[in-house]
């Protein structure tokens, strides 16, 4: 009986130990997952209080709230400030990029609104008469604000333009195929889910002489009907409807005009949590999941919405309007773990809480012992194991405390024949 105890004491001292290091391997659910940022400055978290430069993940951004919410335990934040589709397509040919990207359980992506907003941008500025979009707010008030209004939905839509935007639209959907291949080469195991895009400007229609809102909405429907048709392409990627965050970007009317098109900090709540929603099909169990790939295959496309499909004009081709957009210097990115970026890009864009733990799971601790056929377990054993679940909060590991406590009945049972 002596003996019994003793080893019974060596068992429950060795699940102790377990207990105190294993949470960590299994406190994701899954193990460690590694999540690789891609994008332009929404990803980056651009305008919002706690951002600081391009590699370091606001706490309230929506990459710092995703990573929280799967448990990831690396960050590679590569988003940068500016970039559109080529510069994407051109960084992932860079080795950070490479690495990053391979290394990858989870990898999101936000890019190509540059590549609208960005002309967009520039026309704002030469019809305002601004350098940057910061300004516009120095020229439009209470007194002129239906009148320039009109004069800067009057020209977004003249021929020169419409052609820069549709010039526009078709350069980021040869882009954007090549980005999803280049991303499925380097890694086609991982999980890719993409943001569509909101219209920041939705609320400039007034009237019929203001239709800045739903011009600019022609072309983004386009562009989300584009990603949605190519999204189970070979079964690559999921899409994260974003488009309700249009309420909920910095873009101000009356009386503090401001035409920021970045999410404030709910915009970027939404953002996340669109994200997660996507990302839990991928992890749930599907009998459309195909071998050798995690990709979750929906059988169902919805539909995108009727896409208001801009007809190119004729007329002389255009002259690029003048003025620059603002930008927030990116510096030297470093990333919020280890991988940081490089590759200079060249800034038009329109311009994290550290990861949280996963949630565990718990077990209530058994009462009773239980009996197997080589003999009792202690009680104290019973004990640790349902410590060891309720800390782990992963099947993984309730497998691992069932067979130590096999291993122990059976020790016990052979000590107690001798």
């Amino acid at each position: 009986m002596k003996k019994i105890k003793i080893a019974s004491a060596i068992i429950a001292a060795v699940m102790l130990c377990m207990t105190i290091a294993m949470p960590a391997v299994f406190a994701t659910g899954e193990g460690a997952k590694v999540y690789t940022v891609l994008g332009d400055s929404i990803a980056a978290g651009y305008r919002l209080e706690d951002y600081q430069k391009d590699g370091v993940t606001p706490p309230s951004s929506y990459a710092a709230l995703f990573a929280g919410k799967i448990g990831a335990t690396k960050v590679n934040n590569l988003a940068k400030t500016g970039s559109n589709t080529s510069d994407t397509l051109t960084l992932l040919s860079t080795q950070t990029y490479i690495n990053a990207v391979k290394e990858a359980d989870v990898i999101t992506l936000s890019m190509g609104s540059n590549d609208i907003l960005g002309p967009g941008g520039k026309m704002i500025c030469a019809c305002l008469g601004i350098t940057s979009l910061d300004k516009a707010g120095n020229v439009v008030n209470a007194t002129n604000f239906l009148q320039k209004m009109t004069e800067l939905s009057n020209y977004i839509n003249e021929p020169e333009q419409v052609k820069i935007f549709n010039d526009a639209v078709s350069g980021f959907e040869a882009n954007w195929t090549k980005i999803i291949d280049r991303i499925y080469e380097l890694n086609p195991d991982a999980e890719l889910i993409v943001n569509n895009f909101y219209n920041p400007y939705a609320a400039l229609d007034l009237g019929s002489s203001i239709v800045i809102g739903s011009t600019v909405q022609g072309y983004l429907n386009r562009m989300n009907q584009y990603i949605a048709s190519h999204r189970y392409n070979g079964n690559r990627y999921v899409v994260a409807d974003v488009t309700a965050v249009m309420a909920h970007t910095n873009v101000g009317l009356l009386p503090n005009f401001d035409l920021d098109p970045h999410p404030n900090k709910d915009g970027h709540s939404m953002i996340a949590d669109a994200v997660y929603a996507e990302y839990v099909k991928l992890a749930a169990p599907s009998s459309t999941e195909t071998s050798g790939s995690t990709a979750y295959v929906d059988t169902s496309i919805e539909n995108p919405g009727p896409g208001t499909t801009v007809t190119e004009p004729s007329g002389t081709p255009s002259v690029e309007p003048t003025g620059t957009i603002s930008t927030e210097p990116s510096g030297d990115n470093s990333d919020v773990s280890e991988v940081t970026s490089s590759g200079d890009v060249s800034e038009t864009e329109l311009d994290t809480d550290t990861p949280e733990a996963a949630e565990s799971g718990s077990v209530e601790p058994s009462d009773s012992g239980s009996q197997s056929e080589t003999g009792p377990v202690d009680v104290s054993d019973i004990n640790i194991i349902s410590l060891l679940t309720c800390n782990s909060g992963n099947g993984v590991a309730a497998a691992a405390a069932i067979f130590i406590c096999t291993v122990g009945a059976a020790v016990t049972a052979v000590l107690k024949r001798r």
